[in-house]
């Protein structure tokens, strides 16, 4: 449970039993080498949400009625109410209850023809019913559904692979457990709106190359996604029926250029449609909660006497606010953040290093959260860190 200055809190429990068997089989259809794979999952996940009474925040608490924190409070001794106590925080008595009995069965193929030419493919059947309820009332989810994956990767040389590949996804109403609200996916017991599940369509064709005698692997890739039957809230009703794509392309390096020298990184650039909304508006703007354009380089030399010396870049494009189609007029901007450390190999076991996150103390924001009232989390100022390590 948390504090008092929160009255938001809750009590909750998790019990998961669950079963995977899986069995595997190699056989040769002449030339061709086989490696197909068989299973089952069954579980069973039950989850209690409980709720105290008999708190105050300083958000809600008495004499203070508008939205979000009160101002000019020292984050480093905030106030924890604004109003009197004692505070007696009570557990209710009728927990919100959610019990989920998932199955599924699977099988998958791999076909591999002297290390030139890969296929795999593989189909997924899955059942998600899911009930939740309170003493007053209840509801439920009840969801089958089917979904593929087929892959081919070709190398012409041994360093060196190129592949496509396609597969699809469902996400059934409901699946968020921890969620109470139906805008991000919970099926609450008091909820009258049962929707479908989303369906997801995802393609890729890339390459991938192993350079400097096998210590650097660089990889690209075009890829697409797609969601059918997406949910979208209209007014205060949560509705289905929406529609959106991604596109983009990644590049990435990793490994070393030398023996001493090197880097981990890589660039994503995406764009994003609504392609269908139950909002006319929406249609053709930008994904919601996306950055688009991102990067991150991490470098790092290693020095005569076990001493290494690194920094990282990373950057991520402004993210613009709404619960579906992007709202221009809502975003965070893009930022810059820059860090660097320094390590030392202490002995074959000791490892020491010297870590200092966001050097120029730049002030941005990590998280832009979806509602009618939008708030931002701002992320962590410049910080160093001391950090031991040991292996045995």
């Amino acid at each position: 449970m948390d504090d008092h200055r929160e009255r938001t809190v809750r009590n909750q429990w998790v019990d998961v039993i669950a079963n995977q068997e899986e069995a595997a089989f190699k056989f040769n259809t002449g030339s061709v080498k086989h490696t197909a794979v068989t299973g089952l999952d069954v579980a069973n996940e039950r989850i209690g949400i409980g709720r105290y009474t008999g708190l105050s925040s300083e958000a809600f608490g008495s004499g203070f009625n508008s939205n979000g924190a009160l101002t000019l409070q020292n984050m480093y001794s905030p106030g924890y109410t604004n109003t009197p106590g004692p505070f007696n925080p009570v557990l209710g008595g009728d927990p919100t209850r959610y019990n989920v009995d998932s199955g599924a069965v699977y099988v998958m193929d791999t076909a591999n023809w002297e290390d030139t030419i890969i296929v795999n493919g593989g189909v997924r059947w899955d059942s998600y019913k899911l009930k939740s309820s309170i003493a007053a009332a209840s509801s439920s989810v009840d969801s089958d559904f089917v979904n593929y994956n087929a892959g081919i990767v070709y190398k012409p040389v041994p360093i060196g692979s190129l592949y496509a590949a396609y597969a699809t996804s469902t996400n059934p109403f409901g699946s968020e457990l921890d969620a109470t609200g139906t805008d991000y996916g919970s099926s609450p017991p008091t909820g009258t709106t049962i929707l479908g599940p989303e369906q997801n369509k995802g393609a890729e064709v890339g390459t991938k190359w192993e350079l400097f005698d096998r210590h650097l692997l660089v990889t690209g890739a075009l890829f697409q996604t797609t969601k059918d039957n997406a949910r979208e809230t209209v007014g205060t009703t949560l509705t289905s029926g929406a529609a959106y794509r991604i596109q983009g392309i990644d590049i990435e390096a990793s490994g070393k250029l030398t023996d001493r020298w090197s880097i981990f990184g890589g660039i994503v650039l995406m764009d994003s449609k609504v392609t269908k909304s139950n909002i006319p508006g929406n249609v053709g703007l930008p994904l919601a909660n996306v950055a688009h354009q991102s990067f991150s380089l991490l470098t790092k030399y290693k020095f005569d006497g076990d001493w290494e010396l690194g920094g990282q870049a990373v950057f991520r494009s402004k993210v613009y606010g709404g619960t579906f189609g992007a709202n221009t007029g809502t975003l965070i901007p893009s930022y810059w953040r820059f860090d660097a450390f320094i390590e030392k190999k202490i002995d074959k076991n000791w490892t020491m290093k010297f870590y200092a996150q966001n050097l120029t103390n730049k002030l941005y924001y990590d998280t832009l959260y979806r509602s009618a009232t939008p708030f931002v989390a701002v992320a962590p100022g410049r910080a160093f860190y001391v950090i031991t390590s040991a292996k045995f």
